[in-house]
């Protein structure tokens, strides 16, 4: 390819106030257009770029390549998973590209939580045992092509969902992650142990207490003297048609997440309560409500509260409170669960280990569910279908690469998996004609090996085209600039920094 014949613009400085290195540097590189509105798009530079990167990730997950999705992904996976009858149609691999609309986008984080994602999806159906082989073969296929792109993620792994995290220094998403074992995820939705009370604790007799104008679980701290991880505090819910209240210790936060996965419904269907529903179910004003007497259709306690003992609550009467009040004695839930959103610090479900923070943003991620459907297997008895999902989000994936491989210069060097060209070849000036000439025989050259190259052939300074180089992250620089007379060119390796001069001749011969 030749610049002088082809759109591309590169720039001194970037004009938003974005946090991350790599955004910066792909703005600057002219490989993506952002606007104020968190919008993005690939110039057509970075679509070459992304191209690349695309055609890496589809031959290292090659073998769910035969089957390509159009139309809406959830629909089309529906479809297909309906008609799955018989072991002699397993395992089914599909591929799908999606895109969706970001809600939570925030523009300082730049590429790492776009407006936009881009999405590549990889979907097998499959008996129980064939979904965990196929998971683990998704995880291999990901850390190979991770690998190569120079990026060192962290795997966490929780209730069927590995997710692979780039750590960064900077603030994104909270993840936990045991420090003795490799559970973890998204702190708002993994489960975490509980802590338990002291089992000498003697139970008193439960006692109301006048609260007036006591609702929050700061004024409860003070009123009573004590901490927060001695109250229950109860959450009232819409979650459908149906109301919801949830039990948690007093210092705890709901995740709406795992809530959502007990319910069987989606996180988007369920919101706080209004003020009428909590007095319809309560009799009370809000920051009142309790387990004794409560009038929901669903009342659910985080396991963390059936630990404790002379708790205080809400008494379902505005300004009054519970004070001593112990699960099972007073109070009898329809369901314990996990419903309180992880922290550090919290108990590790699977071992003595500690949860620790990790901060950084999942690059990718595989999932292994169970499906509300059978087939027959070959002795003709009924088993459940499962699905396993990969997908890799783009934008992340790019971002995290352009982070993990800037150079001192404010440029980069592109990985082999995501770069179109191996060599960018410089005309000093395109004015000389032994210097384009040379330029031109250099580049035939090079494509002659079966190498890829860039020309860059336009009316520029030398030193702007050297910027240029650096920002686009080539690798190998072949410069026909003041040696030309003598038919020599310079051959540089920017990621070994090794130098030499060569003729045409000679090129091959020192190409890296």
């Amino acid at each position: 390819m030749k610049l002088g014949s082809f759109y591309t613009k590169t720039y001194k400085s970037m004009p938003y106030d974005i946090q991350f290195q790599s955004s910066h540097l792909l703005y600057r590189s002219g490989l993506v257009k952002l606007s104020d509105d968190g919008s993005m798009c690939y110039s057509p530079m970075g679509a070459l770029y992304a191209k690349k990167l695309e055609h890496s990730i589809r031959e290292r997950l090659r073998g769910f390549m035969e089957f390509g999705l159009a139309g809406g992904e959830k629909e089309c996976l529906a479809m297909y998973h309906q008609e799955l009858k018989s072991y002699k149609q397993l395992p089914l691999k599909l591929f799908h590209a999606t895109t969706f609309e970001n809600d939570d986008y925030k523009l300082k984080e730049g590429l790492f939580n776009p407006r936009l994602f881009t999405n590549f999806v990889f979907t097998a159906f499959a008996g129980e045992q064939a979904a965990a082989e196929i998971g683990k073969e998704l995880a291999d296929a990901l850390q190979g092509l991770f690998g190569e792109v120079g990026l060192e993620l962290q795997l966490l792994d929780s209730d069927g969902m590995t997710s692979l995290v780039w750590k960064s220094e900077l603030p994104l998403k909270q993840f936990l992650k045991c420090n003795s074992c490799g559970f973890g995820g998204d702190a708002r939705h993994i489960k975490s142990g509980a802590h338990k009370a002291k089992e000498s604790e003697e139970l008193l007799g439960s006692e109301l207490v006048h609260t007036p104008s006591v609702g929050s679980i700061a004024q409860l701290e003070e009123f009573f003297g004590a901490s927060a991880t001695g109250f229950i505090k109860t959450l009232i819910f819409e979650a459908g048609e149906k109301t919801v209240a949830v039990l948690l210790r007093g210092d705890r936060n709901i995740s709406i997440g795992l809530l959502a996965k007990h319910l069987g419904i989606d996180p988007m269907e369920i919101k706080m309560a209004s003020e009428d529903k909590v007095m319809e179910a309560t009799g009370a004003s809000v920051g009142f409500a309790g387990p004794i007497g409560l009038r929901a259709d669903m009342l659910l306690c985080d396991e963390e509260v059936i630990h404790l003992k002379n708790a205080v609550c809400g008494a379902n009467r505005t300004d009054y409170h519970i004070k001593n009040v112990t699960f099972g004695r007073d109070f009898k839930p329809d369901a314990v669960g996990a419903f309180k959103e992880a922290r550090p610090g919290d108990l590790c479900l699977y071992d003595d280990g500690t949860l620790e923070a990790l901060n950084g943003i999942e690059i990718a991620s595989i999932e292994i569910k169970e499906l509300g459907s059978a087939y027959l297997d070959e002795n003709s008895k009924e088993k459940r279908l499962w699905s396993v999902s990969a997908r890799v989000c783009m934008e992340r994936l790019i971002s995290a690469i352009a982070e993990e491989n800037m150079d001192e210069s404010g440029g980069m060097v592109w990985p082999v998996a995501c770069a179109p060209f191996e060599y960018y070849v410089i005309a000093g000036n395109v004015k000389k004609p032994e210097e384009l000439q040379l330029a031109e025989a250099a580049y035939n050259r090079i494509l002659e090996r079966g190498r890829s190259a860039v020309l860059d052939d336009r009316s520029e300074r030398i030193g702007s085209k050297f910027i240029d180089c650096e920002l686009l992250g080539v690798r190998g620089v072949v410069v026909a600039g003041k040696l030309a007379s003598q038919g020599m060119v310079e051959v540089r390796d920017r990621k070994s920094g090794s130098t030499c001069e060569a003729s045409i001749e000679e090129l091959a011969d020192n190409l890296y």
